[in-house]
């Protein structure tokens, strides 16, 4: 069974802007976004229609798809992966926390935290 959602962060910050001098990040707000979510039980995958994103950059990020399990002791959470970006799923209420750590592959890239609420439509 699929599920469609709509989801919007409440709050996100990170490390970017890599300066290669001196090996630090910069931390900064990062800003908030919204975007739709669709949610298929039956596969174990969610995928995430991020529409802020510019159309030239790549699919996987315009609408990553993410491969889940569900957490043995905590049936309503959802943890979901794709490659070093994460998105955890609470089924019951709807909130969720995305990460991304692309950083540890891709030395200098970006890495962000978001959290925030999905709601079905």
């Amino acid at each position: 069974a699929s599920e469609a959602y709509y989801c919007s962060d409440t709050g996100s910050g990170g490390f970017v802007d890599y300066d290669k001098k001196s090996g630090l990040y910069s931390h900064r707000l990062m800003g908030l976004d919204r975007f739709k979510m669709n949610l298929d039980k039956d596969a174990g995958s969610i995928q995430l229609f991020i529409n802020s994103l510019p159309p030239e950059a790549p699919i996987e990020m315009r609408k990553p798809k993410f491969y889940c399990r569900y957490h043995p002791d905590i049936p309503q959470i959802l943890y979901c992966q794709s490659g070093f970006i994460h998105f955890d799923f609470n089924t019951e209420n709807g909130r969720y926390v995305r990460s991304n750590s692309e950083s540890i592959q891709f030395y200098g890239w970006p890495m962000s935290i978001e959290y925030g609420t999905c709601e079905k439509f």
